[in-house]
């Protein structure tokens, strides 16, 4: 009876030490909890149908898949706002540009997105002293039609910015070195606008600033003309040129 009883102690002795190591050292730890990084979807600057995606601080003027509208004044990254970028300084004695000593390009490339299409548009310098441009260009497109006679094609400009790009720089005066060059940025639409359809627009005409109507600058240049608001830059330095 004696030995049974302390077989049975000790029985239960071994139970609950069995029970206490198993809430020791039998259950796991809570795992820590761990969240995925959230990683942000790349910005293509603008999309169809939507507004051009501005990432300055200062935000974007206007809206509409047209383009922007209002004025843009925000800093593009690298600082514009109260630098003068290579080009952009007038040096003392310059003088403003004269149609007769400038010529106009488009160079090869441009930024495609969603429709849309930013090139950039140059004007040379071949005079032998720099000159001096500003403000936004004022200019007409050409289409030829049949019989070879050029045809001017509407334009509707807008002002604002986009993204990184020049479109929302300021407006200031911009030197153009001898034998060097400046320009302007330009973004169309290759999709038909309301009922009408898409012409191939192959020369620029540009008015210079404060020059009178007679002070044409013309150049080739490869531009679809679809009925839609085109953005465009004031003029800026060769450096600020860049279309993506």
């Amino acid at each position: 009876m004696v030995a049974r009883v302390l077989r049975g102690t000790c029985a239960a002795v071994v139970v609950v030490a069995a029970l206490a190591g198993c809430g020791s050292h039998g259950t796991a730890a809570p795992a820590e909890a761990r969240t995925a990084p959230v990683v942000a979807p790349p910005s293509f600057g603008y999309l169809a149908g939507s507004t051009p995606t501005d990432t300055r601080a200062g935000g974007m003027s206007g809206s509409g898949a047209a383009g922007a509208t209002g004025s843009g004044g925000a800093a593009a990254p690298g600082g514009n706002a109260g630098t003068d970028p290579a080009g952009s300084a007038a040096p003392v004695g310059s003088t403003s540009c004269a149609a007769s000593a400038l010529s106009l390009s488009q160079p090869p490339g441009g930024n495609a997105a969603a429709g849309q299409v930013v090139v950039a548009v140059r004007v040379a310098n071949h005079a032998s002293r720099p000159c001096v441009i500003s403000g936004y260009p004022a200019f007409t497109l050409t289409a030829p039609r049949t019989g070879g006679a050029d045809v001017a094609e509407p334009v509707v400009q807008q002002h604002g910015s986009l993204g990184s790009l020049a479109f929302g720089d300021p407006v200031r005066a911009v030197t153009i070195p001898a034998g060097g060059f400046s320009g302007f940025l330009l973004r169309f639409s290759q999709i038909p606008y309301g009922d009408g359809g898409c012409v191939a627009a192959t020369k620029l005409r540009l008015t210079l600033p404060g020059a009178g109507a007679g002070a044409l600058v013309t150049g080739p240049v490869q531009i679809m003309v679809c009925g839609e608001p085109m953005l465009v830059s004031p003029f800026v330095p060769s450096d600020r040129l860049a279309v993506g």
